[in-house]
């Protein structure tokens, strides 16, 4: 009976409620929503490869391209450009040359590819970009790269659709890492559904589970919010986040002097 009771509970908590959502469009093709950070402190690269060649080694076209999309924090559109890729090469590409019209210093973007391998599209599936960003802050010598985490975009070669679902419930997601100090902890999370989510983030000390600092935000549909925490007062902490998505698993950033590193949370 118990047994019984915890997988029809598991079936509502789950039931119509996927991290992403099918693209309705047999022909689209799908991408992340990787972050960029542009600025005198930061920036960012990305390892753009023809991945339909991977796939499609005998019919693949001499030359393809993939169009590259960038958008504000807000979710608004900056530039859409279109960058050829050449087969079996791999080009590191970097973002500031594409940011001139930024106005914010971070937000996001996403690499459509514009041919789907046969081999793809015979097993209903798509075409998908969520490879490698590498970022550099001013105070580090070398990059530090992550790669891609969701299928939180579809283009159809004219529009973009959000694939991100929301939850019927609010979700506690709770951050996969330990915060020590000293450091700067900042956490990117991306809103990859169709509107605007409410998300509050907690810090808690592991000591006796003391509330440390509560911050609620508004993330608009496709856009994204940075929260920094510097860790100095307390040794340790951990970070739950609160809200409808259904995975808020964040991109998060440790800036130690001249040491800083990216992973997903």
């Amino acid at each position: 009976m118990k047994n019984l009771i915890t997988k029809i509970l598991r079936r509502i908590w789950t039931f119509k409620q996927p991290i992403t959502k099918i693209p309705k469009g047999s022909k689209e093709v799908i991408s992340d929503l990787f972050l960029w950070r542009n600025s005198d402190d930061w920036q960012t690269f990305f390892e753009l490869i023809d991945v339909s060649g991977l796939f499609d080694t005998n019919n693949v076209k001499e030359e393809n391209f993939v169009e590259l999309v960038f958008f504000e924090a807000d979710g608004s559109l900056i530039l859409k450009k279109q960058i050829p890729v050449l087969k079996n090469k791999r080009e590191t590409l970097d973002l500031s040359c594409f940011l001139l019209q930024a106005e914010g210093e971070y937000g996001t973007f996403s690499v459509f590819h514009s041919t789907t391998p046969l081999a793809v599209s015979q097993l209903g599936s798509f075409i998908t970009e969520r490879g490698y960003t590498s970022y550099k802050s001013k105070n580090s010598i070398l990059r530090s790269y992550v790669h891609g985490n969701l299928d939180a975009v579809s283009f159809d070669g004219e529009s973009i659709s959000l694939l991100g679902a929301r939850s019927f419930f609010n979700r506690k997601y709770n951050l996969q890492y330990l915060l020590d100090r000293p450091a700067l902890y900042e956490f990117g999370l991306v809103n990859s559904t169709q509107y605007q989510r409410k998300v509050t983030y907690e810090v808690y000390s592991p000591e006796g589970g003391k509330l440390v600092e509560k911050k609620t935000v508004i993330i608009r549909p496709g856009g994204i919010n940075i929260y920094a925490l510097k860790m100095n007062e307390i040794n340790t902490a951990r970070v739950v986040i609160s809200s409808s998505l259904v995975m808020a698993r964040p991109l998060v950033f440790r800036t130690n002097q001249n040491n800083m590193d990216v992973f997903h949370g």
